[in-house]
């Protein structure tokens, strides 16, 4: 079974069963997008960042980390640990 493709030729992949593509815009940027999953309560959300294309899935991976976590949580942002 291939990877969807979306209108701009990107493939798909998932991460935790959330799917999100990331595309070069040249020179050395990378735009990534998260692709809304309303069972878990994301929204489609799309990001540009300079670096590599691994940079950019790693930051994307964490987005949806962080969503997910949040949603577990109630929609509450855990507190930061104070030093």
């Amino acid at each position: 079974m291939r990877a969807p493709r979306h209108e701009d030729g990107a493939c798909s992949m998932l991460h935790r069963h959330v799917e999100f593509e990331v595309v070069e815009v040249p020179p050395d940027k990378w735009r990534w997008t998260i692709y809304a999953k309303k069972s878990v309560g994301l929204g489609r959300v799309t990001r540009e960042v300079w670096g590599t294309r691994r940079d950019a899935i790693t930051q994307c991976k964490r987005e949806i980390d962080r969503k997910l976590e949040r949603q577990s949580n109630g929609g509450t942002e855990k507190a930061a640990p104070t030093p």
